[in-house]
């Protein structure tokens, strides 16, 4: 545990999730683009919904 060895990993992380604009865990994704209500089953199936329907 003292070892450093994935300090800048973890940090490289952290960052990532910041510049995004995670705030909470879960936070979920749908082709880029960020779930406001990523808890609610709905709002899930609905972004996925979005994303499927504008490839087509």
């Amino acid at each position: 545990m003292d070892s450093n060895k994935y300090q800048e990993l973890v940090y490289r992380d952290v960052q990532d999730g910041n510049n995004l604009g995670v705030t909470a865990t879960p936070t979920i994704f749908v082709n880029g683009t960020k779930v406001e209500a990523s808890q609610d089953y709905n709002a899930i199936k609905a972004a996925i919904e979005a994303a499927l329907s504008a490839t087509q």
